[in-house]
């Protein structure tokens, strides 16, 4: 990650706009899979110092925000070590912010909608009760499809598994032979 960071500012230095963008998306990338990292708390302190007062900086780094207000959410420990960081640099607590909101936004948006489907079924004189009876039975005519697709297929192969589960073909009892080999041995133990 560190690496990442250091090629975003010899890009912006020399102006080369495609490899800041392409080092901004090694770094998002990182940044997802390592936030339980041990430096990772200081990747972010040196992102911020080396690379806040970027212009492009919110276009390309947003999402390790959004990855930040993901993980705070649901890892303390995470919280408590990005504190100190957060308030070093008050950007990347704005940035966590707004990504929250953001966040927030999108779930009240998808509930509204998952609302307004609810009602549109209940408008259309389902009762929830309906609703889940019908899966049900959907649920059971596809099981039973499938068990007949099976024993379908099981018979047309005439497959010895088969026979013994529907109990037309017994197993024979072990032959003796086999027990002769481990005879006991004799003396005391």
């Amino acid at each position: 990650m560190y690496w990442s960071i250091h090629a975003m500012q010899l890009a912006h230095e020399l102006g080369l706009v495609l490899m800041y963008r392409e080092a901004a998306e090694a770094l998002c990338y990182s940044a997802k899979q390592l936030t339980n990292h041990v430096d990772f708390p200081g990747v972010i302190d040196e992102l911020y110092k080396t690379c806040g007062q970027h212009p492009d900086f919110p276009d390309n780094l947003a999402r390790i925000a959004r990855t930040i207000a993901k993980n705070c959410l649901i890892n303390r420990r995470l919280q408590d070590q990005l504190k100190p960081v957060m308030l070093k640099h008050p950007q990347l607590a704005l940035d966590a912010m707004e990504a929250t909101l953001d966040a927030l936004t999108e779930t009240r948006k998808d509930l509204i909608e998952a609302e307004d489907e609810i009602s549109d079924i209940r408008a259309q004189g389902y009762r929830a009760d309906d609703c889940w009876a019908e899966a049900e039975r959907e649920r059971d005519r596809e099981r039973e499809r499938d068990r007949e697709r099976r024993e379908g297929e099981a018979i047309r192969d005439g497959s010895f598994e088969f026979k013994i589960i529907q109990g037309s073909k017994k197993r024979s009892r072990s032959s003796s032979h086999g027990t002769e080999q481990y005879a006991e041995p004799g003396g005391k133990i």
